[in-house]
């Protein structure tokens, strides 16, 4: 597994790059220096191994490797998978199973359902202040700030992607962001 939402979904820490599970046996999570010690912290229930500069996956992983027939991938970039399929020589057949973990991801248990609510009630408390901040003078990122700063007050770790404020002309924009544009009467302003 290697893809970012599916790392932190299943492994609930966001600095590891790569988690091996294998049929049987222990799943091993596979972390760079920068991100080791907070990825052994958050995610004790895995074999977390460090990731040297310059050490390449398959190197790291060849131990597991060997003792696999079938080596599916969720995502993994074109010069990952031909990384892969060298190191596997044929021994192994291996397939990338997008879909797999995503149908996973489907199914919520009480606890993610849970953490839904929470995440919406959060959400909520950031439009709550937008819509309590956006007046004429006030800026787009005076704005984005007290969405921040509500969200947080709430509990939110942070945002998954820039908090947009966009207005004016600046609406159009798919990703706005947030300027130091004043706003002004009448403006359609977007917030996301």
């Amino acid at each position: 597994v290697t893809k970012e939402a599916n790392l932190f979904y299943l492994t609930g820490t966001s600095g590891a790059f790569c988690l091996f599970i294998p049929k049987t046996g222990e799943n091993t999570l596979y972390s760079y220096g920068v991100n080791y010690d907070q990825t052994k912290q958050e995610a004790k229930r895995f074999n977390v191994q460090l990731m040297k500069r310059g050490e390449k996956i398959t190197d790291k992983m060849k131990p597991q490797m060997e003792k696999t027939r079938k080596l599916a991938t969720d995502t993994v970039n074109y010069d990952i998978y031909r990384l892969l399929a060298k190191a596997l020589r044929g021994k192994t057949k291996l397939s990338q199973q997008a879909k797999l973990i995503s149908e996973l991801r489907k199914v919520k248990d009480q606890q993610e359902l849970a953490k839904m609510r929470k995440a919406g009630k959060i959400t909520v408390a950031g439009m709550k202040a937008a819509h309590e901040t956006i007046r004429p003078g006030v800026t787009e990122i005076e704005v984005a700030a007290q969405i921040e700063y509500a969200m947080r007050e709430n509990k939110g770790y942070g945002t998954s992607f820039e908090t947009i404020v966009a207005s004016g002309k600046r609406s159009a924009y798919p990703h706005g962001g947030c300027a130091d544009r004043p706003l002004h009467r009448d403006d359609l302003v977007v917030v996301d």
